[in-house]
């Protein structure tokens, strides 16, 4: 199946038929984190070092997290995704992806990390958020 952008494909399921959905399940392709995340590089038009350049994770290891080597921690995951300004569905599906928690709005820490990633903050300007808030910042 080729891979259609999330809006496209939502479209695309608001007006299918119950079999149109069985033949979408049983072509889908088995995603993981890093095809998601090549992926959501073409949209954006980036390369991964211009997404690592925009977060404050060492660059080697955001190299092994992006290969599948290393399993990032959840503000890995949310570093990268605000490194590429990732909408909020894009991010929680990384997380999901990498078997870490969506990011809940009804949890303080979440509700400012979400906040950061709807406002297109970057790592610096998110941790200055987190510390005003006496919230961990992104480590």
């Amino acid at each position: 199946m080729k891979k259609k952008k999330t809006e496209e494909l939502e479209k695309i399921l608001k007006h299918a038929s119950h079999h149109e959905l069985k033949e979408f399940i049983d072509q889908m392709e088995h995603t993981n984190f890093v095809e998601y995340f090549e992926f959501l590089l073409n949209q954006y038009s980036m390369k991964k070092g211009e997404v690592i350049n925009n977060t404050n994770i060492d660059r080697t290891y955001a190299y092994q997290i992006l290969q599948g080597k290393k399993q990032g921690s959840k503000d890995k995951i949310f570093q990268l995704a605000l490194g590429m300004n990732c909408t909020l569905y894009e991010c929680n599906t990384l997380l999901q992806l990498s078997d870490k928690s969506r990011l809940y709005p009804k949890k303080k820490r979440d509700m400012i990390l979400i906040y950061a990633l709807e406002s297109k903050l970057s790592v610096f300007e998110t941790n200055e958020l987190l510390n005003e808030f006496q919230e961990d910042i992104l480590q």
